[in-house]
């Protein structure tokens, strides 16, 4: 098993492979220089119990068809002639340097990116970039995978003209809550936003995270809870939004905050971010 982490002041994401794509273990408050990554991984790892034949997938950066992962993959793909592919990659290396994390995982001819970047304002960058030897067509790429908390609601946004940036809460329930700008643009009904909230989490107070996809040509997102309980977010263009076969594919940024001040510690990080960077 191999261990990386990425910090910023306020937050740090640990991650972790077993010989795949990486999983996240860890997103949340800053963790002291020296937690131990490796116990931090064992145990964020779902037991083998009674009942169960096969040890569950990994919730991975990218969640795999090809691994029998029972929720929304994290990439749909097929050949050039339209055969669906279910690909099984392997992890390759990663490419460190101070603030910066580049895991690169493969399956045949096929390499996946994952690129993950502190910012001094405080938020953490991640994207996916997949390269590929021969022709694709791609109906789904998702931006690294982030897992949920166990806890509190989600927090999404819509509107018009009359009422913009209305706050949705919805509980978390086993599915799928699916948002999606289909209208080339991202505006006042679905702008790319997701807040989770803690238990008890107020405007000044209490644990919350905010996940931006930074990208205004459409999007999708997917919030789902696993029959296991575990949780993902997904953030991608919208479904079908490449429409030619290519070699080389990219998400936009998904820009991760994580505050112990309430959402007004979301909004501080968020303004600050673009205002200085």
């Amino acid at each position: 098993m191999t261990t990386w982490r990425i910090d910023t002041p306020a937050q740090t994401i640990a991650l972790a492979t077993y010989g795949g794509i990486p999983e996240v273990t860890y997103w949340g408050p800053r963790l002291p220089d020296t937690e131990d990554l490796l116990q931090l991984a064992a145990a964020a790892r779902l037991d083998l119990t009674g009942g169960m034949i096969d040890q569950l997938p990994a919730l991975s950066l990218c969640p795999e068809s090809g691994r029998a992962f029972s929720g929304q993959p994290g990439l749909v793909v097929s050949d050039a002639h339209g055969t669906p592919l279910h690909p099984v990659f392997t992890f390759d290396r990663a490419e460190v340097a101070p603030g910066s994390l580049r895991l690169i995982s493969r399956a045949g001819g096929i390499t996946l990116t994952h690129v993950l970047t502190a910012q001094a304002t405080g938020v953490i960058l991640l994207q996916t970039l997949l390269d590929s030897d021969a022709p694709l067509r791609v109906q789904w790429l998702a931006a690294p995978v982030l897992p949920a908390p166990q806890q509190g609601h989600m927090l999404d946004v819509s509107g018009k003209w009359t009422r913009e940036f209305h706050l949705n809460r919805t509980d978390w329930t086993p599915g799928v809550r699916l948002r999606e700008a289909r209208t080339g643009r991202s505006g006042h009904e679905h702008p790319p936003y997701l807040i989770l909230t803690g238990d008890g989490c107020t405007n000044s107070a209490g644990f919350a995270q905010a996940l931006h996809y930074a990208w205004s040509g459409g999007h999708r997102m997917v919030a789902e809870e696993l029959p296991c309980g575990r949780r993902q977010v997904q953030f991608g263009h919208a479904s079908g939004a490449e429409t030619q076969l290519a070699k080389q594919f990219a998400t936009a940024e998904v820009v991760a905050v994580t505050s112990t001040q309430g959402l007004n510690g979301i909004a501080a990080t968020f303004q600050r971010d673009i205002r200085d960077r």
